[in-house]
């Protein structure tokens, strides 16, 4: 398994490439990216596995234009009070707004 480092032109084609270690660490794989591109101010796009708080304060102090994924956890599902009766004959087959009576 390996790791590619991949910098692409505003095209989409490949700038620079790298092959890494398969278990070399996401976020410290971003500085030496950077360094490659010798003074270039491109707008960095990464995922989750790089976006940590210590790669985006590097960003910002560069002054570097970034894109990327939020690291928020997915909010949990909400569910229903086991012990509620809907008045609504859908409610086990939809999801709705519940009232405890109907006028």
């Amino acid at each position: 398994m390996v790791t590619l480092a991949l910098v692409l032109n505003a095209l989409g084609f490949p700038r620079w490439v790298k092959v890494l270690p398969g278990n070399a660490s996401e976020p410290a794989t971003l500085k030496p990216a950077m360094e490659e591109l010798k003074g270039e101010a491109p707008t960095v796009i990464m995922d989750a596995g790089i976006a940590t708080e210590e790669n985006l304060a590097y960003l910002r102090e560069q002054g570097l234009d970034y894109v990327c994924v939020e690291r928020a956890k997915t909010p949990p599902v909400p569910t229903r009070d086991p012990d509620h009766t809907c008045p609504l004959s859908i409610c086990d087959s939809s999801p709705h707004m519940c009232r405890d009576s109907i006028s």
